[in-house]
């Protein structure tokens, strides 16, 4: 009797790529603008990613401390959204577009 083998595929192959065609990957920042200069910094996603958030906070030069206190969030939640535990719901994503946008107001 002869046995049959199933040849599965490597694991970075996908169906339908010829292998070794480079995957095309998303833009991870979607923030410009902004930096040391003190420019509003403009989010061109639709979501905050964790990375996002705390590269936000960053630049503004504020820890988590005094991110939450200066914009009222509470200081776990934010740690949570940048430890990528939890994410922003859309009222508080719509807050974070608005801080982004003007960080002082």
């Amino acid at each position: 009797m002869m046995s049959s083998v199933t040849k599965l595929p490597d694991q970075n192959s996908r169906v339908g790529r010829e292998p070794g065609t480079a995957v095309p990957r998303p833009a991870t920042d979607g923030a410009s603008g902004g930096g040391a200069s003190g420019g509003s910094v403009v989010l061109r996603q639709a979501r905050f990613t964790a990375a996002m958030i705390s590269r936000l906070r960053r630049r503004l030069g504020l820890t988590q401390d005094g991110f939450a206190d200066r914009y009222r969030i509470p200081r776990r939640l934010l740690q949570r959204w940048e430890a990528a535990e939890l994410g922003p719901d859309g009222q508080a994503l719509a807050y974070l577009r608005a801080i982004a946008r003007e960080p002082a107001g």
